[in-house]
């Protein structure tokens, strides 16, 4: 995932489209790479801080995570508020 990633982002630098959902591969990078280095490090979540800047964030982050089929170490309940797992 990690070299997937840099392997976009080269592209993107030197102006070449690639051939992938940009918004699906870096929800996947952020939720498989840096949400469960965070999670490991901190014993927190990104998802704490994404709500200070959208208050609809959760419902949206959840929807397109299940969509992916990627899993966290959180949930939400019917409201959206985050519960850990």
């Amino acid at each position: 995932m990690y070299n997937k990633f840099g392997r976009v982002r080269n592209q993107i630098i030197h102006f070449a489209i690639p051939d992938t959902s940009l918004s699906d591969l870096t929800l996947e990078y952020t939720f498989k790479i840096i949400e469960k280095a965070i999670n490991n490090w901190w014993d927190t979540t990104i998802l704490d801080y994404a709500q200070d800047y959208d208050d609809q964030i959760l419902e949206n982050i959840f929807e397109r995570l299940e969509d992916l089929e990627l899993t966290l170490n959180y949930t939400v309940d019917e409201n959206y508020n985050l519960i850990k797992k």
